[in-house]
Parts: C-alpha cells; structure tokens; sequence
C-alpha cells in the first residue's frame, strides 16, 4: 500500500503554482487547512489509540 498521507499538501500546491493561485489571505482558506489539520490528527490519534489496544491483547 502506498503512502498517500502528504498528497493533499502536494496537490495544493501543485494546483496554486500550475492552475489557479490560491487565495492565502481568505479565511476559508485557512479554514480548510486547519480541518484537514485536525482531521489528521484525529486519525494518527485514532491509528495510534489502536495500535496500543492490540499490543495490549498479545
């Protein structure tokens, strides 16, 4: 399985170099980056509450 966590980050700046700028001083923007944010954290916290409860079990 290939690891895809730090796509998102590479496709945005792909996209504001290539197609479109993007608008760094509107909220919406840090908005977005600051969900994706969580939501990456959520789920490392939720991989790595996880990963304790198995090793627990063995």
């Amino acid at each position: 399985m290939k690891d895809t966590r730090l796509l998102p980050i590479f496709a945005l700046i792909w996209i504001d170099a290539t197609v479109k700028p993007v608008h760094w001083e509107l909220t919406g923007t840090w908005l977005w980056l600051a969900l994706f944010g969580g939501m990456a954290g959520v789920g490392w916290w939720l991989v790595a509450s996880t990963r304790q409860t198995v090793w627990e079990m063995k």
